[in-house]
């Protein structure tokens, strides 16, 4: 079949290309200042840049972000890459054991890869199935935004160069929160209303919205201990605070949930400070 012909033909190329080295030595010390000599060059990898394209890079030391690209490949329309790997990386001091899958015509097909590193002396080399530093699209996983996405399935590690932290098997989306205002009108520039100690009553109307699940409930915590619920997407609270000094200062908290209990992220734009005087 095609598609394992090729990936195994680029793969003994790695292999080849790590053995044969001098060429990405060179290249390495002629683009960055902070590498000499045989040192030059950490490795050649097959990195996957999202579920259907991989290159063929050299990976200078200390620049595994910054590679130098050899060739690039993109598999047929009914091959990808099947999620949890990132690809292969041969280094230039120890041997390597891995694999990675793709999926050919819903079939998954395992191309396992091994790597003996040459040595001149006696001792064994160490050995090590390192994934090259991709994306989470490489990885074949989705970045999940702390703000709108929620993450959910299985996460690479760390590796992945765009989303270190949040890279998972998929997200599910918050609830968010569209609108947040009061009458009398807050200050949209500090997100803080003033109110006269003869008319302390504050109305909060807000606006929510949902891109997947159901209408769960939305809370306000309006600073002062007590709260309130609605189970309307959009919808106004009333509240009167009491102040038993010259000046008290609140801040009412808006918050949604959707019905599989998921939350909607607390931002500035969900919070508003309440100044009674």
């Amino acid at each position: 079949m095609y598609t394992v012909f090729a990936v195994e033909q680029d793969l003994s190329f790695i292999k080849l290309l790590v053995k044969e080295s001098n060429t990405y030595r060179e290249q390495c010390l002629q683009k960055f200042t902070d590498v000499t000599g045989s040192s030059s060059l950490a490795g050649i990898q097959l990195r996957f840049i999202d579920s259907t394209t991989y290159n063929v890079e050299a990976i200078c030391s200390f620049h595994d972000r910054d590679p130098l690209l050899i060739r690039s490949r993109t598999l047929p329309q009914f091959a990808t890459k099947v999620p949890g790997s990132s690809g292969v990386f041969l280094s230039t001091e120890t041997s390597y054991k891995g694999n990675f899958q793709i999926d050919i015509f819903g079939r998954k097909h395992t191309f396992a890869v091994e790597y003996t590193r040459q040595t001149t002396s006696s001792s064994s080399t160490a050995l090590t199935s390192q994934s090259p530093a991709t994306s989470c699209s490489g990885w074949g996983y989705t970045c999940c935004d702390s703000i709108t996405g929620v993450p959910s399935g299985s996460s690479p590690g760390t590796r992945a160069i765009d989303c270190p932290t949040s890279c998972f098997a998929q997200c599910s989306d918050r609830p968010t929160v569209l609108a947040f205002r009061t009458d009398p009108p807050s200050d949209p520039a500090t997100q803080t209303v003033v109110v006269p100690q003869s008319a302390r009553v504050v109305t909060f109307s807000y606006a929510i919205g949902l891109s997947t699940g159901k209408p769960g409930e939305v809370q306000i915590d309006f600073g002062d201990g007590k709260q309130e619920t609605s189970a309307e997407l959009q919808g106004t609270f009333t509240h009167e605070y009491t102040c038993a000094g010259s000046s008290c200062t609140f801040r009412a908290v808006l918050n949604a949930t959707d019905d599989r209990g998921i939350s909607s992220p607390t931002s500035r734009g969900t919070q508003i400070t309440v100044i009674v005087q």
